[in-house]
């Protein structure tokens, strides 16, 4: 089958006025992109690509960075090859509303998408049943792929994404819905990868070039992935939970570490910020939160490892009245909730509400303790809804988790952010 002209593209880095659209294109191809407005203005088309990155032996990366947008206005877009009207793929993205102001929406969660046990990618069909929600976008929680890349070698990590969107079902999912992403083991450096895998530094560099991002706050290169955007008054704080990290058997102590320093610092810094100005701050960490050694095979992650840590940051958000948390996370292949009632003491103070939301195609498995909600971990397909009504006044919202099998519902819980 002869190489595909044109994959992706996917859009991300949304904002009330901006956006990144990304796509692998055959290498030297002019690529050409025109856009236009739901509500009927132009813009001037069609627009050339910001950026270049050659990669493979015959692709490269080709970025669009669109600025001067309209908020909470939906764009569709053509992208095209010159000399290769055959080559074209459309899609839509709706900017964001503005930030600081209240905006009710609804965003889709979810992680694990690999397919079968011997299938590194997903053409699942869960991927149509997302088509079919009426969300603002799509924030993916980990392991887009099972490609256990654990090479320094950029192109080799890219590749990991190339065969993400040849997933037809995939591909068509990414070019409705823009989203935002954060890695965990498997599309990171593999199984219980850390900061000390041979493919950390590739993998980092390689998720600059291939994926639409936010600005990551430790800059440029090699560094780790976190970043954070803003929805009206809710704060998405995505942290890197692998490239920093230090392997789990080391001793146990201040110095073990998920996060590293800077990062944990980050971290810190942005909740006590928000605490009082936004209605809901939204944590993704792909590692589970809950549980003792005893809920975690020894080939399992979780913060259960990194007890220390695990204290250090809920004691952290009880000390500091932090209650507009929300924790999302995937890698256990299930969808649970709790309600933080099992989110306290030795298991992670803190009694912020944890919704887990997977696997999208992959085998079920179990972490992580007890969830006052139920586990529920019988099926593929598995994703969730996080509906956010901010009707104005002072920041506060009305939060409701819906996890969700191919469309079904499975198990809900509305809360009030910021909680009592």
């Amino acid at each position: 089958m002869p190489e595909q002209l044109i994959l992706g593209p996917w859009t991300g880095a949304v904002t009330a006025n901006s956006a990144t659209l990304k796509a692998f294109i055959t290498k030297g191809a002019a690529a050409r992109l025109t856009l236009n407005a739901e509500n009927g203005s132009t813009a001037a088309n069609p627009l050339p690509a910001t950026s270049r990155t050659a990669a493979g032996s015959n692709w490269e990366v080709v970025a669009f960075a669109l600025a001067e947008l309209q908020p909470n206005v939906e764009y569709r877009y053509t992208l095209k090859l010159d000399n290769e009207p055959e080559a074209a793929q459309r899609g839509r993205f709706r900017t964001f509303p503005p930030p600081d102001t209240p905006a009710s929406f609804t965003f889709i969660c979810g992680g694990d998408a690999g397919g079968g046990f011997f299938s590194s990618n997903s053409n699942h069909e869960v991927f149509d049943v997302l088509r079919k929600e009426a969300a603002l976008f799509f924030l993916h929680l980990g392991d887009m792929h099972y490609g256990d890349i654990d090479e320094a070698d950029v192109v080799k990590h890219l590749e990991g994404y190339r065969k993400t969107l040849r997933q037809s079902r995939q591909a068509a999912f990414f070019r409705q819905f823009p989203f935002a992403y954060i890695w965990d083991d498997h599309d990171f450096c593999g199984n219980a990868s850390n900061g000390q895998s041979p493919g950390c530094q590739a993998a980092r560099l390689a998720y600059q070039v291939g994926i639409p991002h936010y600005k990551l706050e430790a800059g440029d290169g090699d560094v780790p992935i976190y970043q954070a955007f803003t929805i009206g008054r809710v704060r998405f704080l995505l942290t890197d939970t692998r490239s920093a990290r230090i392997h789990r058997s080391a001793a146990e102590g201040p110095h073990k570490t998920i996060l590293g320093a800077e990062q944990k610092a980050w971290l810190k810094d942005q909740l006590l910020a928000g605490k009082d100005r936004y209605s809901l701050i939204v944590w993704v960490s792909s590692a589970p939160w809950l549980g003792g050694l005893q809920h975690f095979a020894d080939n399992e992650d979780g913060w259960a490892n990194y007890r220390t840590e695990r204290a250090e940051l809920g004691s952290f958000i009880e000390a500091e009245g932090i209650r507009n948390l929300l924790m999302l996370c995937a890698d256990a292949h299930m969808v649970a909730i709790d309600d933080g009632t099992f989110n306290r003491g030795k298991t992670g103070a803190g009694r912020f509400p944890i919704f887990h939301a997977a696997p999208l195609d992959r085998s079920n498995s179990r972490k992580g303790g007890e969830y006052s909600h139920g586990v529920f971990d019988d099926h593929r397909g598995q994703y969730g809804l996080v509906e956010i009504k901010d009707e104005g006044g002072q920041p506060a919202a009305q939060v409701k988790l819906i996890g969700k099998h191919m469309g079904s519902e499975l198990v809900s819980f509305p809360f009030t952010s910021p909680r009592p």
